[in-house]
């Protein structure tokens, strides 16, 4: 069946998109839930089999994987998802495309891995950066199927993390387990990406018509590819340049602490922002010829995201030593500054993914490499003035370009889908505010009630559950008294999402 076709039969059905939308953001939220739980999970239990240096080894051999990725799609997926006509056409373009990038990536990365060894004084990184080249195709044969489910709405696609993210969890478990060191990593992150590729084209129930591929179709897709492709490139540069320094100049242990740490403080928002990154984007496709709606659309996002995102990140900033002892264990105590560090990032990431998915769907692709460039340009200025401070120092160059680049695309919002200044900030001040002041009541609180430096004992998780209980309680209690209509949105958007059934349009 031609996909037009399957994608109009989504939307055909009592209460049409606004129904697929909250359907698919419900189990996109409520799956990622479950699959940052099982990577959380799995994460302690790694850190407990392994050290520091084990995790920083690996992160420097995949340096090439993950910056040869951005390649392997160019953006061509980002446009083949904003794409309204000639779908089966564009999608054929698009995987061999993919594939064929992807391939060519991998013979590239493994030509270049014995430099990372070299770079990183580590004959290990190299062999398992050639080793990891092959994920590289892989990638390419997967960014088709899994657009398309998405284009769809598909729920069916959120089966497919859960287990995969298992996996992973399984086959490095084992791995580090057996004394394989970063290779029980390698072994878990094949295993998690070959059976995501498998299951996408499984569940996609398409087949790629090869003679409808064109290179003008190509040349038209790469058109709106081009500005994806740079501006994630440029945020690629931003995230290759902080593994370089700290494994360089700092070593695997501060390496690996950093990317603990990193994971944690973006593991917290994770599925809010997957949620709305995978409805906000094709919802607002659709919605093009409403700027009523959407613009509604734009507002609801934004309120939805940044009272969850705002205080899950803020939460950080008092909890961040304790939450690291309690969580991974004394070896692990350097990563509670590094938490602490990276809370306003947590927080303003908010301010970064609602305005990149915004400006993909309004076909204001162009503003995405601005951001990106601004983003590494100032990690990069802010990481080289502080590094000399360790990881930490590192960890606040990172919050610190996150919070300009969230400030700069904020701005950026209004010339672009015709919302108010005004409106804008009345969905985001706030819930930042309510966070902001909840998490000095709570430092006041842990410092005056706990004290002292927090030990991995069943102390520690008494500590952190009641520091949890305290802050959520105060946050609400902020949000009642001076935002409560942001509240009752949010509350009746969970119910509406719980019952899958669309709630009131706003007024």
């Amino acid at each position: 069946m031609p996909l037009e076709r399957l994608e109009s039969q989504v939307t055909a059905g009592p209460g049409g998109l606004r129904t697929a939308a909250v359907r698919s953001a419900s189990v996109a939220g409520v799956v990622n839930i479950v699959v940052q739980v099982i990577q959380l999970v799995a994460y302690l239990i790694l850190a407990r089999l392994a050290a520091p240096a084990v995790f920083g080894v690996f992160a420097a051999g995949s340096i090439l994987q993950t910056f040869g990725e951005i390649f392997t799609e160019s953006g061509m997926t980002a446009a083949l998802l904003q794409r309204r006509e000639r779908v089966d056409a564009a999608a054929a373009t698009v995987l061999v495309s993919t594939f064929v990038g992807g391939l060519v990536l991998a013979l590239i990365a493994l030509a270049l891995s014995p430099l990372v060894g070299l770079f990183f004084h580590s004959h290990e990184a190299g062999l398992i950066a050639a080793v990891l080249s092959g994920y590289l195709v892989v990638n390419g044969v997967t960014g088709v199927p899994g657009t398309l489910l998405q284009r769809r709405f598909a729920l069916r696609r959120w089966l497919v993390e859960p287990f995969a993210t298992l996996l992973f969890g399984l086959g490095s478990g084992l791995g580090l387990a057996f004394g394989l060191g970063a290779w029980g990593l390698v072994i878990g992150w094949y295993g998690s990406t070959v059976f995501r590729a498998i299951a996408f084209w499984a569940l996609v129930r398409w087949r790629p018509q090869f003679r409808l591929v064109s290179w003008s179709l190509w040349r038209e897709l790469a058109a709106y590819a081009r500005h994806i492709l740079a501006s994630v490139l440029l945020g690629e540069v931003q995230r290759v340049a902080t593994t370089a320094l700290v494994g360089r100049y700092l070593g695997p242990s501060d390496l690996g602490r950093f990317r603990f740490g990193w994971r944690l403080a973006t593991q917290a928002t994770a599925p809010l922002l997957a949620a709305n990154a995978y409805t906000i984007q094709p919802a607002l496709v659709r919605l093009a010829v409403s700027p009523a709606r959407a613009r509604a659309a734009v507002l609801t996002s934004f309120r939805i995201v940044c009272v969850v995102a705002f205080p899950l990140g803020a939460v950080f900033i008092p909890l961040g030593n304790v939450i690291a002892v309690a969580l991974l264990g004394d070896k692990w105590r350097g990563v509670g500054p590094i938490l602490v560090a990276l809370a306003p990032m947590a927080m303003a990431t908010a301010l970064t993914s609602v305005p990149n998915e915004i400006f993909k769907a309004v076909n204001r692709p162009h503003l995405l490499p601005r951001t990106h460039a601004l983003a590494a340009v100032s990690s990069i200025v802010f990481m080289l003035a502080l590094v000399s401070f360790g990881a930490q120092g590192v960890a606040w160059a990172w919050s610190a370009s996150t919070v300009l680049v969230g400030l700069y695309s904020l701005s950026a919002v209004p010339d672009s889908t015709g919302v108010g200044r005004r409106e804008l900030l009345g969905a985001v001040l706030p819930p930042l505010a309510a966070s902001l002041l909840a998490a000095a009541v709570l430092f006041a609180f842990d410092r005056l009630v706990f004290g002292g430096q927090p030990h991995a004992d069943v102390a520690t998780l008494a500590r952190l559950g009641a520091g949890l209980l305290v802050g959520f309680g105060l946050y609400v209690a902020l949000m009642l008294a001076f935002a409560r209509h942001t509240l009752r949105e949010f509350v009746d958007t969970v119910a509406a999402i719980a019952a899958r059934t669309p709630r009131p349009e706003p007024s």
